[in-house]
């Protein structure tokens, strides 16, 4: 597991560093080293270059080029400017590193540099860090652009140069890495989304500070967590040989109408693929002919409906089903009637079993939260999974105070991560729930703990892919994991399922379909972590 820190986290962790007794110098000689290790397994062959900015950030570059050095590894020093324009422990470490006798050259052509990144076996990015605002000046408004561009890998220290570490937004021309080396903690706008893209592969070193300080400063400090390959394959729910499909876990799905008939299939078929034992389909009337043709496994239960859509009647079956069930699914292609609404509250009053409420439950939902909170008041668990404008809508239901600002964020998904964070973890303690905010930076939030996700994928852009995934937690819920752990696995699943179902037909190409067919992959993945 990770702490996600945000940049004014870090410096105050930094602080306290230096209190304890480890100053700032000794925290670059760290990052440095730390760079270091990860440019010499990433570089192929042949010479690394390390581009190096006039702030602490070079700083480090400058102390990974002399470790470099040291280890008799080719390294060259590309910098923005001489070390006499340097100030304090940036100042200290690229003198030290000239003394050491690494080779350096300062504020090359354009075309000078092109040419010294031409045949290189790595780029190191140590140019920009954290502090980073505003649009990018010369001469990294023209080297970025550069480094993005030339055929070497490029390792990034702390964030790539041009990228706001606490959004996720970045300035035009922003460095597009291979990976990127996280100092002291992974930042939000690192995961998930348009920064996580500009990231690549996130490595993190919390440069002793962890050891040093003690877990509760962490803790305190973060933004959330992350959670790392091992932690979800501890989660990982696999059946033993004395199991059968009732102890595996049972779950309720309740879903569909005339209008919409392959979210329940995908919805049920989800759940069934991620190890729940037996999945019961509850659906409208009118379309039970059609689910019972298409879910050979699956058996259908019909419900009382109005117009292909279910009627308030049907309430009273869908309580009585969900007494039978280990977790219940509600939502998915159910469209939005008083009906639906009449059976989405009496779920909320009645069914003691974990309930997941989805889609078109969510909007039923929206005007139900007084009936949420007396359910949380029982501890009867709730957990809800809504995109950008679902959760906008949640909280207008619920009257959070600055939510008409965070609806004009949200209504073009492109919330920055911090603020899409804080607006889940309101409307998680306004309803009681665990909420799996979906989009391109995904995370997960009870009110007290909130997880990150950086297992979003450009595949999962398509219609019906909300439907599985509310499958698959639904799944994993039967199956006795608690809600942030069900949730967490859930989204791993899905994101991992729709790379591996890219990889076949490309990212624009994968259907929601797809995505269930490689669930079996991604759990196989998972557990070979």
């Amino acid at each position: 597991m990770r702490y996600l820190l945000s940049r004014q986290a870090t410096v105050e962790l930094e602080d306290a560093a230096e209190e304890a007794g480890c100053p700032r110098s000794e925290l670059m000689q760290r990052a440095g080293a730390a760079v270091a290790k990860h440019a010499q397994r990433l570089a192929k062959s042949g010479r690394i270059v390390v581009i190096c900015g006039s702030g602490n950030n070079g700083g480090d570059g400058w102390v990974a080029a002399k470790v470099l050095h040291k280890h008799h590894l080719q390294v060259e020093v590309v910098a923005s400017c001489g070390s006499d324009d340097l100030h304090g422990i940036a100042q200290e470490a690229a003198q030290a590193a000239i003394d050491a006798g690494v080779t350096y050259t300062c504020r090359p052509t354009d075309d000078e540099l092109a040419s010294r990144l031409k045949g290189a076996g790595l780029v190191v990015d140590a140019m920009l860090g954290t502090g980073f605002h505003g649009e990018l000046r010369e001469p990294y408004r023209t080297w970025c652009p550069i480094v993005s561009q030339c055929e070497a890998p490029v390792l990034s220290v702390d964030v790539p140069s041009g990228l706001y570490c606490d959004t996720g937004d970045s300035a035009w021309g922003a460095v597009r890495a291979t990976a990127t080396m996280a100092c002291i903690a992974v930042k939000p706008g690192m995961v998930g989304g348009a920064g996580g893209e500009l990231c690549g592969k996130v490595f993190a070193d919390d440069l002793g500070c962890y050891e040093l300080l003690g877990e509760d400063v962490f803790t305190l400090r973060s933004s959330g967590t992350e959670l790392e390959p091992e932690d979800f394959k501890a989660l990982v729910p696999l059946p033993s040989l004395d199991d059968n499909k009732y102890s595996r876990g049972k779950l309720l799905v309740v879903a569909g109408s005339s209008a919409y008939t392959g979210a329940p299939m995908m919805s049920s078929m989800a759940g069934a693929r991620v190890g729940a034992g037996y999945v019961l389909l509850a659906t409208p009337e009118p379309i039970l002919p059609v689910m019972q043709q298409r879910l050979m496994s699956i058996p259908v239960r019909a419900l009382p409906a109005r117009g292909g859509v279910l009627d308030a009647h049907a309430a009273e079956k869908i309580v009585e089903l969900a007494g039978k069930s280990n977790a219940v699914v509600i939502g998915p292609g159910m469209g939005r009637t008083r009906g639906v609404i009449a059976c989405v509250q009496a779920l909320l009053k009645n069914c003691q079993a974990p309930l997941l409420i989805d889609a078109d439950g969510l909007y039923a939902l929206s005007g139900l939260a007084d009936e949420a909170i007396a359910r949380a008041e029982k501890r009867w668990p709730l957990v809800i999974t809504p995109h950008y404008g679902e959760l906008s809508r949640l909280a207008l239901g619920a009257g959070i105070a600055d939510c008409d600002e965070l609806h004009r964020h949200a209504s073009d998904g492109n919330l920055p991560p911090l603020k899409y964070a804080k607006l889940a973890v309101q409307v998680a303690r306004a309803y009681g729930a665990c909420v799996v905010a979906k989009g391109g930076a995904p995370l997960v939030t009870n009110g007290a703990t909130t997880v990150f996700s950086d297992d979003g994928s450009a595949a999962l852009a398509t219609a019906g892919t909300g439907d599985v995934l509310a499958g698959i937690i639904g799944g994993l819920l039967a199956q006795k994991l608690d809600p942030v752990e069900a949730s967490a696995l859930g989204l791993h699943y899905g994101g991992l399922a729709g790379e591996i179902a890219a990889q076949e037909r490309s990212a624009a190409g994968v259907i929601a379909e797809d995505v269930i067919d490689k669930l079996g992959a991604a759990i196989l993945r998972t557990l070979d972590a």
